[in-house]
């Protein structure tokens, strides 16, 4: 799997001014959300094809994309309103 990261900046993810990160053989892939005193984050915790573990800091929307590079999964981090 290829996992795209989506930088922060106020703009479509289509623009390709956009900052993002791209991340390739990705085995497993799990979204938890992480609260402390300081900040509530997203992170996309990695499992890689050598079976090595990776957590990365999601600022912007998270896109899970088969090898063809077709999306088959799409995360977003902005908290979920309380109450809903």
């Amino acid at each position: 799997m290829i996992v795209k990261c989506m930088g922060s900046e106020n703009a479509p993810d289509d623009d390709s001014r956009k900052q993002y990160r791209i991340i390739s053989g990705v085995k497993i892939i799990e979204f938890v959300r992480k609260y402390d005193d300081d900040k509530d984050a997203a992170v996309a915790c990695l499992t890689m094809d050598d079976g090595t573990f990776h957590e990365e800091y999601c600022y912007g929307n998270v896109y899970v994309m088969n090898d063809a590079g077709k999306t088959v999964s799409s995360f977003g981090v902005a908290q979920i309103p309380k109450g809903a």
